[in-house]
């Protein structure tokens, strides 16, 4: 994991004949976040996607971090973790700590069908 960043929205847009229709699951639905979307959608046309379903995820800020996978082999699949477990805290600091934090962790062994996918944890600003 190259960056960590704190999901300040998740929002369902779903191509309709009608056009799209979007969906907060967390956060404000704002004309900038609809234009975004909008623009992924087009984007992922040039590359042959089709994205008529989808969740959209977004974060304000990135944060540089270097926490790597040590087992061998090229990760493949997702995997969900608790940070909370991997900072050895249940209180999650800033999200800006997290990253400097988990610089100095090994990192995490995975099973051969399975890599970093996200977090679990809810954390300060």
């Amino acid at each position: 994991m190259r960056a960590v960043g704190k999901i300040s929205a998740i929002i369902t847009a779903v191509t309709t004949e009608d056009g799209i229709k979007y969906k907060a699951e967390l956060g404000e639905l704002s004309d900038n976040r609809k234009q975004q979307i909008c623009k992924a959608i087009e984007d992922g046309r040039n590359y042959g996607y089709v994205l008529s379903a989808n969740r959209y995820f977004f974060v304000d800020k990135f944060y540089e971090t270097d926490f790597k996978k040590i087992t061998p082999r090229a990760p493949m699949g997702t995997r969900v973790f608790d940070l909370s477990q991997i900072l050895e805290t249940e209180q999650l600091p800033k999200t800006q700590e997290i990253a400097e934090l988990l610089k100095s962790k090994n990192g995490v062994k995975y099973g051969r069908n399975e890599e970093i996918f996200g977090i679990i944890g809810r954390t300060p600003s």
